[in-house]
């Protein structure tokens, strides 16, 4: 077998494990949520869905401010994954959670369930706030699915594919360019 054979079969491999996700420009992501949070964890708790085929996650998450959309001062997202009984889902591309995590959240409902929120395009719609207490500064990052073999298609306008930004910035942006204004949770 020639060299390039084995490459070629390596690359179809490798390709074939991963999942494909559409990249999702930062504009858009904004646009196509009904709802923008920033907040924390409070709670996870797994559990299977009504019809017994899935591992589900109810996540409890206190809203601290609104980007986008109006929402109590806490909210539940449902997502695929976690563990029941011993038995652990972790599908690939989806976002996770941990109690005490904060975080920006990109929103919409689910079809079937007026009571519940899901996060918009996958992990694209997870930015983990990471807080440096020692020099007073914040800053978002998007949500790591390196490690999940994903790949993400597509090439975006300059700026529209935001890793990581300063906490202000990352608000200014979505409120700038939106004509949206953020609403503190009293």
């Amino acid at each position: 077998m020639c060299l390039a054979s084995v490459f070629f079969a390596v690359l179809v491999t490798s390709v074939a494990d991963a999942s494909v996700f559409k990249k999702v420009a930062f504009d858009e992501l904004v646009a196509t949520s009904s709802l923008v949070v920033q907040g924390k964890v409070l709670d996870v708790r797994s559990h299977w869905d009504a019809e017994g085929r899935f591992i589900m996650s109810s996540i409890t998450f206190e809203v601290t401010e609104r980007l986008k959309g109006e929402a109590p001062s806490r909210i539940t997202v449902e997502e695929f994954g976690g563990t029941v009984d011993g038995l652990t889902s972790r599908p690939i591309g989806f976002p996770t959670f941990r109690v005490g995590q904060e975080a920006i959240l990109f929103l919409n409902r689910w079809e079937n369930d007026a009571t519940a929120w899901r996060i918009n395009a996958y992990s694209q719609g997870k930015y983990n706030v990471i807080r440096d207490t020692k020099k007073g500064t914040a800053r978002v990052v998007r949500e790591d699915v390196s490690q999940d073999d994903v790949i993400l298609l597509g090439d975006l306008p300059e700026g529209q594919d935001i890793e990581e930004m300063p906490l202000k910035a990352f608000h200014a942006r979505i409120q700038g360019r939106h004509g949206l204004k953020g609403n503190p949770v009293k």
